[in-house]
């Protein structure tokens, strides 16, 4: 049975250790709330944040610089914003445990959004947006949700006018939201 901790901040963190694969480990942390308690206007910088600070760096590392401190290391973390959660998943090897866990505080505490990497993402984003028929997947799973969700921004692809409306200041003020708080957070590890 995997061990359960309670934190009196309210952070869970489950502890669930298996030999599957000896000396890694995942993590799978979850928070509820995602999409669903933004205010409409920042939906589409939700949509982008997982993306763009994914590609900015944390804290005083720009993504070069943090790209070269974890070059000799065996560690992963991504983030991403859905319609009800928000939350992480990494990888690291045991060695690499602290590391791991100094990129969740950092993300929790200190994540950037620079400009570089919201360009990035308005340049692949922009041509689906504005042209779905560039590639039939889109426009079939555009069409669809259009169809079954109508106009709600937290079920629908975002809009011409809503990716040009993001900006880095937005992404960063909707990642602390969603991210500033450790205390609603399940912190699961398996390894």
């Amino acid at each position: 049975d995997p061990l359960v901790l309670r934190y009196p901040n309210g952070v869970v963190v489950v502890l669930n250790t298996n030999g599957i694969v000896e000396g890694q480990f995942e993590l799978e942390a979850r928070s509820i709330g995602g999409l669903s308690v933004l205010d409409p206007a920042d939906i589409a910088a939700a949509d982008a944040a997982g993306s763009v600070v994914g590609q900015s760096g944390l804290a005083t590392y720009d993504r070069v610089s943090l790209d070269a401190y974890l070059a000799d290391k065996d560690v992963m973390l991504q983030t991403w914003i859905d319609v009800f959660s928000e939350g992480m998943y990494g990888t690291s090897s045991s060695d690499d445990a602290e590391t791991l866990f100094a990129l969740i505080h950092l993300t929790m505490t200190q994540a950037r959004a620079d400009d570089i990497a919201l360009d990035q993402y308005l340049a692949d984003e922009l041509p689906y947006a504005s042209d779905p028929s560039i590639d039939p997947s889109s426009a079939e799973f555009r069409a669809l949700l259009d169809a079954r969700y109508g106009d709600d921004a937290r079920f629908t692809l975002s809009s011409v006018d809503g990716l040009n409306s993001i900006t880095t200041d937005d992404i960063e003020r909707v990642v602390r939201d969603r991210f500033g708080d450790a205390s609603d957070f399940v912190f699961s590890f398996s390894g």
